[in-house]
């Protein structure tokens, strides 16, 4: 199940289920695919405090989400757009993201160790207290 930040139910599905594409939801085919149809994006949701160690992302749309305290250790992310988004004491070691958005978001307190940024948007990015050490951002 996915909810908002406010506690609302948003999709009956867990991130994994879109991931596997068990969904009768399209995702979009890429971070600037923003239009109003059926396809999902996960604007305003609440992710803190979930596992998706190891898991990889194409093109979802991450904007103004809550990943706070949550488990992105060895994820990768392709073309995934995070406008906005809350990164706050997230574990990020060996995480990878290729032409992300992160326009304005806030990446504070956060554990990052061997990272990748690959031609991502780090535009007006909060990066207080961070240890991205061994990482690389290209």
């Amino acid at each position: 199940m996915i909810y908002t930040r406010q506690g609302q139910l948003k999709y009956n599905y867990t991130l994994k289920d879109f991931v596997d594409g068990k969904t009768e939801y399209e995702l979009p085919t890429t971070q600037h695919d923003r239009k109003r149809d059926k396809k999902a994006k996960f604007h305003n949701c609440d992710f803190s405090n979930q596992e998706f160690k190891n898991m990889k992302f194409d093109a979802f749309v991450f904007d103004n989400c809550d990943f706070t305290g949550a488990d992105l250790r060895g994820t990768t992310f392709y073309k995934c757009g995070f406008r906005q988004a809350k990164f706050h004491r997230t574990q990020l070691d060996g995480a990878s993201f290729f032409n992300c958005n992160f326009r304005e978001g806030q990446v504070t307190e956060c554990f990052g160790e061997g990272s990748l940024w690959r031609s991502c948007n780090l535009l007006n990015v909060d990066f207080r207290r961070t240890n991205f050490i061994y990482s690389t951002f290209i």
